[in-house]
Parts: structure tokens; sequence; C-alpha cells
């Protein structure tokens, strides 16, 4: 009687201390060879992250290089249409996706 009570509660503990990440989306951001050369547009991306703190992982995509770079946990962020609408005042039109 006692083996069955464990795993739910077990299942329910492991779900509970697992940040939701929206089913494992990250946030994609293109940096166009333009940006990567203006340090000051990149620190201004990095605040506007933090100013939006969340779940959702960041991941850079540098265009010329073709490198990804996941940022750390620092950077996860609470996914809005303002926010996109900002990054993409910064960095362009089309440059932040969410897969």
């Amino acid at each position: 009687a006692a083996s069955p009570a464990p795993s739910p509660t077990a299942a329910a503990a492991g779900a509970a201390t697992k940040p939701r990440d929206a089913a494992g989306q990250r946030v994609f951001v293109k940096i166009t060879p333009e940006a990567e050369h203006s340090p000051d547009l990149l620190t201004r991306l990095k605040i506007l992250l933090q100013e939006h703190p969340g779940a959702v992982q960041t991941v850079l995509f540098y265009e010329a290089s073709q490198k990804l770079l996941a940022l750390s946990d620092g950077y996860r962020i609470h996914p809005s249409k303002e926010l996109f609408a900002r990054m993409e005042e910064l960095l362009g039109r089309e440059t932040v996706r969410m897969k």
C-alpha cells in the first residue's frame, strides 16, 4: 500500500522544481554584423533582457559567423510582445524569434 504513494509525490515534486519555460521553448535573437560591432547596442540589449526576468532561455545567433550563444540564466526572460518590439527596435525587424 505504501509503494503507489511515492510515485505521484515524486512526479509532482519534480514538476514543481522545474522552471516553466513554455515547453522547452527558447528565444533566439539574431545579432547582425552591424550589431555585433556595436558594444553599446549589445549592452542595451542585455539591460533590456534583465528588465524582463522570466523562465525562458535567451540564445544569441551571430549572423556573420553562424554561431549560437546561449546566455546565462541571468538573462532568462519573460517573453512579451512589448519586449520583442523593443528588442527589434534595437536590433532590426525580424531579429527575434521564439522556437
